[in-house]
């Protein structure tokens, strides 16, 4: 009964207004229709269709009794900042025109209308500094706030909301506000500009150290005896024996050196080879000549050693 009673008084009013201007003309007509739909939309209960229409016949011709109407549709439907700019947008034309039938009547229902609005709204001011910072933009929620509201005491919807305030050359502030209904909350934001960077110094890179295989000084050996006691004859021929013996050891050494310092020179000089240090395997090439290196120190150390005992001896 309610809804009937309200699509009878604005109703009233819509045909008193488009009577004063009516065109005989196929626009007109299809708004008259589309008002007319939207009023049996409205008395069913069916908001969301009695909106849609409401804003087609807006779109052809827009007075301050289809504000209105539309305005209770978007109440009806929880859209109350709609609601409230129709509301307010109806009352500002109606006070206008002052050709408007059933002037009065309007204004006090769109003024009307307003004020139910208003308890079930909250009032945010958002106050940024800089204002002027480039690229600045304020996001309530999900939602972009106007850079012409900054500053403004702007109807919004009460709850916990989160506003987002991001400029070029700024530090991204984030905040929350615990907006109730019928009150209003200033938030105040000072931007900070964003720090420059710390300088990067070049960490030096060491030089990668190559392991050379150097070979060995060979053994001192040992002086030799002289033994003052005149040798016998078997004294003799073992003496000689030993010598020639020591001798051949003493060659047998040297002979090592040469063979162990042509593989090291051999190792050194390829570049295929990685180094005694290196942890993997060896290339067939490098393992060959690390093979002769190990022979040529067994050959070199076991020559010298017993080539010079034998002599000695």
């Amino acid at each position: 009964m309610k809804n009937r009673r309200v699509a009878l008084i604005f109703g009233g009013l819509l045909v008193a207004s488009s009577a004063a201007s009516a065109q005989d003309s196929t626009a007109e007509i299809a708004r008259r229709d589309l008002i007319h739909r939207a009023e049996q939309a409205n008395t069913a209960g069916n908001h969301a269709d009695a909106l849609a229409l409401g804003l087609q016949a807006g779109g052809i011709r827009m007075t301050p009794s289809l504000r209105l109407m539309i305005g209770q549709q978007h109440r009806a439907l929880g859209h109350l900042i709609d609601a409230l700019f129709q509301a307010t947008e109806c009352a500002r034309e109606a006070e206008g025109d002052a050709t408007l039938h059933h002037r009065a009547r309007a204004i006090e229902m769109c003024r009307g209308l307003a004020a139910q609005i208003e308890p079930s709204l909250g009032r945010l001011s958002i106050q940024v500094s800089p204002q002027a910072a480039p690229g600045l933009q304020v996001h309530i929620g999900d939602a972009e706030f106007s850079r012409a509201l900054l500053g403004v005491a702007a109807p919004t919807l009460p709850g916990h909301l989160s506003v987002r305030i991001a400029a070029t050359g700024f530090v991204t502030e984030t905040r929350s506000v615990d907006l109730v209904a019928g009150h209003s909350e200033t938030l105040s934001v000072q931007l900070m500009p964003t720090p420059a960077p710390s300088p990067v110094i070049p960490v030096p890179v060491a030089a990668p150290v190559v392991t050379a295989i150097v070979d060995p000084p060979p053994p001192v050996a040992a002086p030799v005896a002289r033994v003052s006691t005149a040798p016998s004859g078997t004294h003799r021929a073992l003496g000689w024996t030993a010598l020639a013996t020591g001798v051949a050891g003493l060659g047998l050494g040297l002979g090592g050196i040469v063979y162990r310092g042509a593989g090291a020179d051999g190792y050194n000089g390829s570049p295929a080879c990685p180094g005694r240090n290196y942890g993997g395997v060896q290339p067939g090439e490098c393992q060959t000549l690390l093979d002769q290196i190990s022979t040529g120190s067994t050959m070199q150390w076991a020559g010298l050693i017993g080539g010079a005992a034998l002599t000695v001896t």
